[in-house]
């Protein structure tokens, strides 16, 4: 298939190609779209803003899905099963309210049957307390984890506290490994985590966690020397366990999860610009693939290992909510400043590199 019928396929509905209609595992009576959200069967996304005034441990932004047209005023979409909650730690940036400049990654998530809190971190965010261990924003993660599952008014349509993943950047990658060493989790996403900057003392416990993860970086200079798992930091990759995924976005930079224009923090922005909506659309099916809705864990076995969807035709309804869903990936295979390598050891063995397109 050529990048461009490709990119239409995708764009008008076809997300995976094996020639069957997409359809849900169950039927639900009280469900508008007649199916679990999945990131096989997105629907739209909606997002509040929530602080100590609404009972909240600080200020936060979550994202849900919703099948209003208008986020900000959006119900969360009910009857359609459970969501899994994704917390999303962010690193260091003093620029106001940098926790909100987190859209794109959130938002595909959201559509794809996710609860997504993107909580602020005032000492990760100032650069005060550098890298410390234990971080003083670790209690408010947990805290934060605690209101939406007990407090939050929307909690009775969250999975199980255990179908938690976390999703870190930068220094929040590491604070976010922390966090899931300590609370109960079934997924973990570092991007550009420093990894390299973990002190000699505690030991670096990168080799710690058992559950799936997947670990981005870029090749650019930013990403050097701080993030990169490979060449003389390849050790610590090698000590990662099992099941575990990487992404190396070429000549990538440091904030390149951010577009230049998003974020005051962004200073070498790489010739891709597509690495936003690509680090979006990986950490969307890794998500899926290893922690699906609650009753949509057939799209486990139709998400390759590495992560890219093989193509299916949608519904006519199902289409009308798929406009810029995986658009990353859509896109990718036109662009040739984009390159993406790929490894994984997974439950079919190690796999690698692969570039793409």
């Amino acid at each position: 298939m050529s990048g461009l019928s490709r990119r239409r396929f995708l764009e008008h509905g076809a997300l995976a190609g094996m020639g069957f209609a997409l359809s849900a595992c169950k039927t639900y009576q009280n469900c508008a779209p007649d199916w679990q959200p999945n990131v096989r069967q997105p629907v739209f996304y909606g997002y509040r803003d929530y602080g100590p005034k609404d009972g909240a441990p600080g200020d936060l932004r979550l994202f849900y899905p919703s099948i209003d047209g208008v986020p900000q005023t959006a119900a969360i979409l009910s009857g359609c099963g459970q969501y899994p909650v994704v917390l999303f730690v962010h690193g260091v940036c003093s620029e106001p309210d940098h926790y909100k400049k987190w859209f794109r990654l959130p938002v595909g998530l959201a559509r794809s049957g996710y609860v997504v809190a993107v909580p602020r971190l005032p000492a990760t965010a100032s650069g005060a307390a550098g890298w410390t261990d234990p971080h003083p924003d670790l209690p408010l993660l947990k805290q934060v984890l605690k209101w939406l599952h007990k407090g939050w008014e929307s909690s009775p349509l969250l999975y199980y506290p255990v179908f938690t993943g976390i999703v870190g950047h930068s220094y929040g990658a590491l604070l976010g490994f922390r966090l899931a060493l300590e609370v109960p989790a079934s997924a973990y996403v570092s991007l550009s985590g420093a990894w390299i900057e973990w002190p000699t003392s505690p030991p670096n416990p990168i080799k710690s966690l058992g559950i799936p993860k997947l670990f981005t970086w870029g090749t650019g200079f930013s990403d050097a020397i701080s993030s990169t798992l490979e060449g003389g930091a390849a050790f610590l990759w090698n000590s990662v366990q099992p099941f575990k995924h990487s992404v190396r976005f070429q000549k990538g930079g440091h904030w390149d999860y951010l577009a230049e224009t998003k974020t005051a923090c962004a200073t070498d922005a790489a010739p891709c610009k597509l690495v936003e909506e690509l680090a979006a659309d990986f950490v969307t099916t890794f998500m899926s693939k290893y922690m699906p809705p609650d009753d949509s864990s057939y799209v486990k076995q139709l998400i390759p290992d590495n992560l890219v969807p093989p193509e299916i035709a949608a519904t006519q309804k199902q289409q009308f909510y798929l406009g810029g869903h995986l658009s990353g990936l859509s896109f990718l295979f036109q662009q040739s400043a984009c390159k993406v390598v790929e490894t994984w050891v997974s439950a079919n063995g190690a796999g690698g590199p692969v570039t793409l397109p």
